[in-house]
Order: C-alpha cells, then sequence, then structure tokens
C-alpha cells in the first residue's frame, strides 16, 4: 500500500471521529491490530526472549507496521524500536492542522504484552531520539 494513501487514510479517519472519542479509538485500535497475535500465543508460556522475537515478527512481517521492528528484552524492560512506521506520517499530517497525533501501537502492544506476561506489562513511554518521522522507542516495564 502507498505510504501517502494510508497517511492521508489515517488522517481522514481520525479527522472523522468526534475529538472526545479519539483516544478511545486509539486504545481500541491498538487492541485490535494486536488481538491476532494474543491469538497465536494461546497461552503458550515463552521466555521474553521469545516473545520479543514472535512480537518483532508480527509487527514487522505479519502486520507490517513498519521498515523495521526490533523487540529488546533486558532485565524487566522490553524495548520496541520502530524505524519507517507508516502512520507516523498520517499522524505528522494530523500535527500540520494542529492536532495530536493517534498511535494505537503503543497500547495495542501493552495489552499485547499483558496478556502473554499473565497481566505484568506497563507502558513507560515513548520517545523519538532521532527526530525523523516513523521512528520511535516505545518502553515498557515487565514483571511476572
Amino acid at each position: 500500500m502507498a505510504r501517502d494513501y494510508l497517511a492521508r487514510y489515517h488522517e481522514s479517519v481520525v479527522c472523522a471521529l468526534p475529538a472526545d472519542e479519539v483516544e478511545k479509538f486509539r486504545i481500541k485500535l491498538g487492541g485490535n491490530l494486536l488481538q491476532p497475535f494474543i491469538d497465536q500465543l494461546g497461552g503458550e508460556k515463552l521466555t521474553r526472549e521469545e516473545l520479543s522475537d514472535r512480537l518483532a515478527g508480527y509487527l514487522r512481517d505479519e502486520l507490517g507496521m513498519a521498515e523495521s521492528v526490533e523487540v529488546r528484552a533486558e532485565g524487566d524492560e522490553i524495548a520496541v524500536d520502530i524505524r519507517g512506521c507508516h502512520l507516523c506520517f498520517g499522524n505528522d499530517r494530523l500535527r500540520a492542522r494542529e492536532m495530536k497525533g493517534c498511535c494505537p501501537f503503543a497500547p495495542g502492544v501493552n495489552r499485547a504484552l499483558s496478556k502473554a506476561l499473565g497481566g505484568g506489562a506497563h507502558l513507560e513511554g515513548v520517545s523519538k531520539p532521532s527526530g525523523q518521522t516513523g521512528e520511535c522507542i516505545i518502553k515498557y516495564t515487565a514483571g511476572g
């Protein structure tokens, strides 16, 4: 799918929503996008490293959300390093309209990690160290 089309589509969907519904939409969309990954796990107990490998493969290869996705698990921290995220370009279009971006991946991955780890994941934050559109690192802490 052409990136510009997806960016325009994302912008249009968010703009079509009432302002007070955007956050609920973002969370629900994230959950829906990651539900197939959760279903694939089928309750299987994985190490954090196995979970990281499978999650990266799902986001990058099956979902096709970005050109590159790496998931690293170090101690209690899980970091999702994203390069070339396709929806970020739509979020730039929203910000040009003086609207907030609408990224479903942070809450969606949080839900997937929580399910896979038995409820023990917490979103710590999102950073954009390079400052380039489509690049971010989403960090979680994992218990359990």
